[in-house]
């Protein structure tokens, strides 16, 4: 167990380092395209303007070439005019760039100390020494479990939500098949054509209508669900909790359905109730 938790902080802990990579090599790669574009553009504006100065010269005769530097006057004063919205633009948009990376490098930043806190937390054995019930008796939110069956109709998974974010979808036999999130159904049809036109259409028949995509693991939801939960008993403690929702690789998202003694699911917990405040 404790080889699996220590293999378990590397992998996250290299998830983390290899997020931020990806982050700067397509940072980098952006603003080497965005600089050199730019600047490829303007060196051919120029080079055209010159091939064009030096063939009317070539062509032009003794007595129009007075005439001939006016109009090359007036070229050069028309192609600056032309080359200063360019380096305005590309003096703006490198500048854009630059606040941008540097918000999301704080993102990054933000994401990966929430993450090796969560890793801390259970290393350094930060993990209340609690059980479950006791935990749950002290979060009641722990106890809003809405359970809906693939019978009921979407309509009625999302009024079950209310202010939650997600319904328990279970078989008939009351066995999670996984947490269906608002979300991810209304990106796919909106609350008000829902009401309008699904109102009647069942969870099942719905799913398999639309391709309703779940966001923590990234799978198309079937009949069958998706496994983005972790299943809980009641005679667990926290630390065994701890070491579940860790070893998901769902990260921040990682939730635990809790069964009773029954094996039937009547409680939901995330990491963040586990840890000693």
């Amino acid at each position: 167990m404790l080889v699996n938790k220590k293999n378990s902080n590397e992998e996250l802990n290299r998830n983390i380092s290899k997020s931020n990579n990806l982050g700067g090599i397509f940072h980098d790669q952006l603003a080497k395209i965005l600089i050199f574009s730019i600047i490829g553009l303007i060196v051919g504006l120029i080079i055209i303007h010159v091939y064009g100065v030096v063939f009317m010269m070539g062509i032009a005769g003794d007595e129009i070439k007075q005439k001939a530097f006016d109009s090359i006057n007036t070229s050069n004063q028309n192609l600056f005019n032309a080359l200063l919205p360019l380096f305005g633009a590309w003096i703006g948009a490198i500048i854009a760039f630059y606040f941008g990376t540097k918000n999301m490098d704080k993102v990054y930043d933000s994401l990966s100390n929430t993450q090796k806190s969560l890793v801390e937390a259970t290393t350094n054995k930060k993990i209340t020494s609690e059980s479950l019930a006791e935990i749950i008796s002290k979060n009641s939110d722990s106890l809003n479990i809405r359970k809906v069956k693939l019978g009921n109709t979407i309509k009625e998974a999302v009024d079950q939500a209310g202010i939650l974010s997600n319904v328990l979808l279970i078989d008939d036999n009351e066995q999670p098949l996984g947490l269906l999130f608002i979300s991810d159904v209304t990106s796919r049809v909106s609350k008000d054509e829902i009401e309008a036109k699904y109102s009647k259409t069942s969870v099942k028949d719905f799913l398999q209508q639309f391709e309703v995509l779940d966001n923590i693991t990234k799978q198309k939801w079937t009949v069958a669900g998706v496994k983005n939960y972790v299943v809980v008993k009641i005679t667990d403690s926290a630390k065994e909790t701890a070491q579940k929702l860790q070893e998901s690789g769902f990260g921040l998202s990682a939730r635990g359905v809790i069964l009773n003694n029954e094996n039937k699911p009547f409680a939901i917990i995330s990491f963040d109730k586990l840890v000693v405040q």
